[in-house]
Formats: structure tokens, C-alpha cells, sequence
């Protein structure tokens, strides 16, 4: 794969390359380091366990129903996953009360199916090595700028930490109301 054709696809699609990174950046505090953030506002480990466990078979158990209804609405799969991801996050900006977990968990496991199904379409139609190269780095620099942002906020400023989750998949919802259909990608691997 040549520097031309990952540039390429990187920059084919703004639209695209915008919802990448907001979705990487929005991963980091709601996938990675909510367990964390638990911890830190108070949870013992026994609870995050728990947590951890709940998370993962509310995943399974909704993957199906996740899945059949993104087919439904494939266009709209991103605005209604980063939606669904926002509400997760809503309740914990006003409290911190542990009968928000499994609401939350809920949401977040439909939402991320969702937004998974809405991003990678955007990505995996062109079927390339340079546009799934693409799609992989840019949801890294997503990460990355997360991870810069969540961390001193995590330690320093714990209150505000839903603030980071909600307001990244706020700003994705809000960014994809209105979806256009992107044409697919024209470099394919022979």
C-alpha cells in the first residue's frame, strides 16, 4: 500500500474522517475507562467486577436485537447509536447512584452496536487495505486525543468526567442528523 492511496482514503471523505475520530474519542471513556471512573467516585472492586460481567453478557443478550434493528435503519445507525451512547451518559452528569448501572449499561451496549454498524459501513465498503488502514489510524488518533483528555480530568476533576463522554457522542449525534450516503471507495485491492 502506497503513502498516496492510505492519504487518499484518509482524506476522501471529511465527514467520515470526523465521525472516526469522534468515535474514537468517545470509545475511551465510555468502553475503556468507565470502570476506572467507578473506582475513583467510590465503587469497590467487588461492584466494578460485577459491573464488568453484567456489561459483557447485556452485550450478548442485545447484540441480536442491536443488530436486526441497525439493519432497519442502516442510514441513521451512527446518529441513533451516538444518541443512545449520549443518554447512557446523561444520568450519571446529575448523580452517581449504582441503580444507574444496568440503564446505562443497556444503553451503551445498544448504542455501541449501532454506532459500530454506522462507522464501519462508512469504511468497508471500498473492501481496500488502504481504506481499513485509514479507518484503523484514524480511529487511533481519536484515542490518543482521548486518552490526553480523560486521564488528568479522571484524576483531578472526577465530577466532570461523564461530561466527556456525553458531550463527544452529543456532538456525533448532532453532527450526523443529517446523513448523506458516501460513495464508495474507488481504490480497490485487484
Amino acid at each position: 500500500m502506497s503513502s498516496r492511496k492510505f492519504l487518499r482514503a484518509v482524506t476522501k471523505d471529511r465527514q467520515r474522517l470526523t465521525n472516526t475520530i469522534m468515535s474514537g474519542f468517545g470509545e475511551i471513556p465510555t468502553n475503556v475507562m468507565w470502570p476506572l471512573w467507578l473506582l475513583v467516585i467510590g465503587y469497590d472492586y467487588t461492584t466494578v467486577g460485577a459491573v464488568a460481567v453484567f456489561t459483557v453478557l447485556l452485550r450478548i443478550g442485545f447484540s441480536g436485537f442491536a443488530g436486526r434493528m441497525a439493519n432497519r435503519f442502516p442510514n441513521k445507525a451512527l446518529c441513533y447509536g451516538a444518541g443512545m451512547l449520549f443518554c447512557g451518559w446523561v444520568p450519571w452528569i446529575f448523580g452517581e447512584s449504582i441503580a444507574l448501572i444496568p440503564l446505562t449499561i443497556l444503553t451503551w451496549s445498544i448504542g455501541n452496536h449501532f454506532r459500530s454498524v454506522g462507522l464501519t459501513s462508512q469504511w468497508y465498503d471500498a473492501k481496500s487495505v488502504s481504506s481499513l488502514t485509514a479507518y484503523e489510524a484514524t480511529l487511533c488518533v481519536g484515542r490518543v486525543l482521548s486518552i490526553l483528555v480523560c486521564v488528568p480530568v479522571l484524576m483531578i476533576y472526577p465530577q466532570y468526567y461523564p461530561w466527556i463522554g456525553a458531550g463527544a457522542f452529543l456532538m456525533m449525534a448532532l453532527y450526523n442528523f443529517h446523513v448523506r450516503h458516501v460513495a464508495p471507495d474507488p481504490i480497490q485491492i485487484k
